[in-house]
């Protein structure tokens, strides 16, 4: 019998329940907001709420987002369009700074091996070798330098500074 009551005071309830509403709609910000109690929506969105369809077969409309005005949408690739030539840019930079890196790092390698083989076999020769290498050897530590104080004021990422900094490590100071 309290089974049979039960049934009776349930069905009513899940009938309203089944035929409640469900409204979405989108905020000025884009974002799409469903829900079946109209006050729960945002003051903005309120007025522009639609009612889903129960037709529907999966019982969900989907509010478009609106379409921004066409200056807008210019205005917008421009701008990405120049932080990716920015972008490019910074990646020139970095492949030049990465290529002077190098050809200074191999300068200051090469200039040791002269030195030290003009030093091992001592001739005639041997001196002006010697000078000569140790003012390759110079140049590279002035390349160095210089290539230290231009990166100092780039903001580059720091995988890409490592790789610098890596080959310039090459050459020792002093």
């Amino acid at each position: 019998m309290r089974t049979l009551a039960c049934f009776f005071l349930l069905v009513p309830i899940m009938t309203v329940t089944a035929f409640a509403a469900n409204y979405s709609c989108r905020d000025s910000q884009g974002r799409l907001y469903i829900t079946d109690n109209l006050q729960a929506l945002p003051d903005e969105c309120r007025a522009a709420a639609e009612k889903m369809r129960a037709d529907d077969p999966d019982n969900l409309n989907f509010v478009p987002q609106k379409n921004l005005p066409e200056s807008t949408n210019r205005e917008f690739e421009q701008q990405v369009r120049e932080v990716e030539e920015k972008n490019r840019q910074k990646e020139i930079l970095v492949q030049d700074y990465l290529r002077r890196a190098e050809l200074f790092s191999a300068q200051y390698q090469q200039a040791v091996v002269e030195k030290r083989q003009a030093l091992r076999r001592w001739n005639y020769e041997s001196r002006d070798t010697i000078r000569l290498a140790d003012s390759k050897i110079e140049e590279a530590r002035a390349g160095k330098r210089q290539i230290l104080g231009e990166l100092r004021e780039q903001r580059l990422k720091k995988d890409q500074e490592r790789l610098i900094y890596a080959e310039l490590d090459k050459i020792a100071d002093q």
